[in-house]
């Protein structure tokens, strides 16, 4: 359930793939993948539960260029774990979101966006 920390942690962790959905340019993927992005509908149900917008985003992992890297992404199970890295910065990405207020966590993120790209 959405509504608890953890369930919408586990959420969050499951629809962080979906967030170039909602990105326009380079970055954005609906173009790209419209059946995937259909299917992704489901993450918006995290609009209505989201966590408080005073809550501080952390800085990415120390790991998050290993996990990210362009090796690392080209596994199925290598992408899945970078996008669970990646997932708490989908604010970073969406207007309006997070970035304005945690410029420095969402810069930690960076690499997150090359993946969103592709």
């Amino acid at each position: 359930a959405v509504k608890t920390d953890e369930g919408r942690r586990a959420c969050e962790e499951e629809c962080a793939a979906a967030a170039c959905c909602d990105v326009d340019g380079k970055y954005g993927c609906r173009t790209k993948r419209p059946v995937f992005c259909d299917d992704m509908e489901i993450c918006r149900v995290l609009e209505r539960y989201s966590s408080s917008p005073s809550k501080k985003l952390a800085a990415a992992p120390g790991d998050i260029r290993r996990v990210c890297s362009e090796n690392s992404i080209l596994t199925f199970s290598g992408r899945a774990e970078c996008e669970r890295a990646c997932a708490p910065s989908a604010c970073c990405l969406k207007e309006p979101g997070c970035f304005g207020s945690q410029r420095e966590a969402c810069e930690s993120y960076q690499i997150c966006e090359d993946l969103l790209g592709r």
